[in-house]
């Protein structure tokens, strides 16, 4: 568990502003030790959360040095979310690998009734 000391979990904000319009960076690759430093998580946590397809590994190096992808910290702060409300990893790892709910809900409510009513 991240301690509070390392609970917020940051996104190294990769990009510029060029002639007033936002730039990406270049992807960067992360090594486990990168992201140990810059999360405060313990090698073992990545390995853990790697090995129960919490968060994957982008490539390795060809020494075998595992690759993690920016967006690995964004997955890292979904986790650690889950996590304070109590979920355990298994939980986690399961709503993490479920398909994302449209975000309109009430749309998706009022055709599915609309289309009822029609029926009726």
């Amino acid at each position: 568990m991240i301690d509070a000391t390392h609970a917020a979990i940051q996104d190294p904000g990769r990009s510029t502003e060029v002639v007033g319009l936002q730039m990406p960076l270049p992807r960067r690759l992360w090594k486990v030790g990168d992201l140990i430093r810059a999360t405060g998580l313990t090698r073992q946590t990545l390995h853990t959360y790697t090995l129960l397809g919490l968060i994957t590994e982008e490539e390795r190096t060809p020494g075998g040095q595992r690759l993690f992808g920016d967006e690995v910290f964004a997955r890292l702060r979904r986790i650690d979310a889950l996590k304070r409300r109590g979920l355990r990893l298994s939980e986690i790892a399961a709503r993490l690998n479920q398909p994302r709910k449209p975000r309109n809900t009430r749309q998706a409510t009022n055709e599915g009734s609309s289309s009822a009513d029609e029926q009726g």
